[in-house]
């Protein structure tokens, strides 16, 4: 009647949750808000969709000509890669000069990125429940009190705790009466009565613990689900050209979208 198969069970369910909390890479919604050509560079500003600072992702650019043929993109710098940080205001530059392109047909620029790391930390979510179920919940949803499931948790786990140790009390009580039958009766069914209800809080409190973790995954998973879709093409068409009387090279520019 010791809690001691109850505590360990608790503990290697926390510990499997944790270990088998791989993060997916999940496709996000993507933006580009300007394409420009600046110092034979062409610079391209993108935002994420409904992400947050917290959010980290691997970005990668796609570029082909009007055929459909990619172009081997390679010089690219800014914000590109991986453990890039979500929000507003991100940048990539093309220097096509150092990959040898040469703009003169139309073409299709297209930004895309995985998520890695999910806001504001699935681990450190976890493990706030971990510790005191809801307290994760009440980190991802700013303040709301969640944390109280962790206060019925310990309060279930304590009253289990007291009545085992109640029942174990009784138990030896009743092997120690021999004299009085009755007695002797009324003691066992007190120590399975007390064993009984020790197991049913016990149980709910791990209940409460596992209800809290899981849905602490679903909420931190449903938060980052916001970030994912598919980003549009966004066409550009360059020209190239020369002035005949500076003798310098240009280009015009123009958006379809």
């Amino acid at each position: 009647m010791k809690h001691r198969a109850f505590s360990v069970f608790l503990i290697l369910t926390v510990a499997l949750m944790f270990t088998g909390q791989q993060l997916k890479a999940q496709k996000v919604k993507i933006e580009t808000t300007n394409l420009e050509i600046l110092n034979n560079k062409l610079l391209i500003d993108y935002q994420f969709v409904k992400s947050k600072s917290t959010h980290h992702y691997s970005v990668w650019v796609e570029i082909t000509k009007s055929t459909g043929e990619k172009i081997n993109a390679n010089a690219l710098s800014g914000d590109i890669g991986d453990n890039i940080t979500g929000g507003e205001n991100k940048q990539i530059v093309w220097d096509y000069n150092k990959d040898g392109i040469i703009l003169n047909d139309e073409i299709n620029v297209e930004v895309f990125a995985n998520i890695t790391v999910l806001g504001p930390g699935m681990g450190k979510a976890m493990l706030l429940s971990a510790v005191l179920p809801g307290l994760g919940l009440t980190a991802i949803d700013k303040g709301k009190p969640y944390w109280l499931m962790g206060v019925a948790a310990y309060g279930l786990l304590g009253g289990s705790i007291y009545l085992n140790n109640q029942a174990v009390q009784q138990y030896n009580d009743y092997l120690n009466e021999s004299e009085d039958a009755m007695l002797s009766q009324d003691l066992l069914s007190r120590a399975q009565g007390s064993d009984q209800l020790s197991k049913t809080l016990g149980y709910s409190a791990l209940g409460v613990w596992l209800g809290s973790m899981v849905w602490t995954v679903l909420r931190a998973k449903s938060d980052s689900k916001a970030t994912m879709g598919f980003n549009k093409k966004q066409k550009l068409l360059f020209y190239g050209g020369i002035d005949p009387y500076t003798k310098t090279k240009g280009f015009t520019l123009k958006y379809r979208f």
